[in-house]
């Protein structure tokens, strides 16, 4: 091959991938997003200070890591709306087990434990039902909610000066661990939804049901997989919003739910 050969067949690769760089849907939301950074920065230029892009990353870690729970769920075919509910829960269940001096990874880890189980009781709900996971969900806000009502009797539960590493740790002294955390989160997800089985039989779940089933894939553990790590990403983003903010209450994460959809 000459060449001459060898430069346009260079050429056809790289306008091949301009051409689907343009065509995705990522690269106009990108342009979108920076449009608006710009606009808001000259409007007021303190936006671009490195306190306040800090400071932004940090609110928005609780938020992407929910999302990357909520984006397996939304692949297969299903939806958890009680994800605020679920957060409020878990929150202060940690919360009251730090106040009652049983250690921080104790509490931690049964908090998580309780937001994988309480997702995955929505799933199975809606799988022996054979109800819309949305109905299933939207049964269970009260649930959470009254059960985190019932515990604390409606009260705050503050852990003010402890379990303060993750909110207020910083590397280098400036990018905050929990931005890190909800980072590490989205590679987790790409990863599983790109290179392993449960990713691909989570697209043909949620793509064709019927053609998964006859293919030989497991329908309902497909789905409670994908309910049972939303849970647990659910607990995560629970532990980096109890440790940034010091307190919680059953309306703790009122709302993330619409934000992660």
């Amino acid at each position: 091959m000459s060449k001459d050969d060898t430069m346009v067949q260079k050429r056809r690769i790289l306008s091949r991938k301009r051409s689907s760089i343009l065509k995705s849907q990522w690269f106009y939301l990108l342009i979108a997003e920076v449009t608006i950074a710009i606009i808001t920065g000259l409007v007021n230029p303190r936006f671009f200070t490195t306190s306040n892009v800090m400071n932004i990353l940090e609110q928005i870690a609780v938020l992407g890591i929910v999302s990357s729970g909520m984006t397996l769920l939304i692949i297969s075919g299903e939806i958890d709306i009680s994800v605020g509910a679920n957060i409020g829960l878990s929150s202060v269940v940690m919360a009251m087990m730090i106040k009652a001096g049983y250690g921080y990874l104790l509490a931690v880890l049964f908090g998580i434990a309780l937001a994988v189980f309480n997702s995955l009781l929505v799933g199975i709900t809606a799988r022996a039902f054979k109800a819309p996971s949305f109905i299933t969900s939207l049964a269970f806000i009260s649930v959470f909610q009254g059960v985190a009502l019932a515990i604390t009797k409606g009260s705050f539960q503050t852990i003010y000066g402890q379990f303060e590493f993750i909110g207020t740790f910083r590397l280098w002294q400036i990018v905050p661990l929990s931005f890190l955390i909800s980072i590490a989160a989205y590679i987790v997800m790409h990863f599983m939804l790109s290179y392993t089985k449960l990713g691909r039989r989570t697209y043909a779940v949620g793509s064709n049901p019927s053609a998964a089933f006859l293919s030989g894939i497991s329908v309902n553990k497909t789905k409670l997989t994908a309910f049972a790590l939303n849970g647990l990403f659910i607990g995560v983003a629970s532990m980096v919003l109890l440790s940034r903010i010091g307190a919680a209450q059953p309306s703790t994460g009122s709302g993330t739910e619409l934000k992660a959809i």
